[in-house]
């Protein structure tokens, strides 16, 4: 079996690097700036302004060969699935804006 992706857009945030991302998303935290295709606007058709979603994106610039590492929370060595680590095999995340 094998999946394709089509990305209908991309995230816009201030963040250069992965490093300077935070851990969770916070409420307090800059604003970034959800960017759709203009071919797929309206595909948004039915959605209003401020409404909840849920967000699905990929991480780029990940090692995707990482399975273990150490928890930036807790030190502990772990495998990547069981962190919220955006370096593993598919960095694929999500999130509810």
């Amino acid at each position: 079996m094998e999946a394709v992706v089509k990305f209908i857009g991309h995230i816009e945030t201030p963040y250069k690097y992965i490093d300077e991302c935070p851990r969770n998303i916070e409420s307090n935290g800059p604003l970034c700036n959800l960017v759709v295709k203009e071919e797929l606007l309206d595909g948004l058709l039915g959605l209003s302004a401020g409404q909840e979603i849920l967000i699905l994106y990929w991480f780029e610039n990940v090692d995707r060969k990482i399975l273990q590492q150490n928890s930036r929370k807790t030190a502990e060595f772990s495998g990547v699935f069981a962190l919220r680590t955006p370096n593993r095999p598919n960095p694929t995340i999500s999130t509810i804006s």
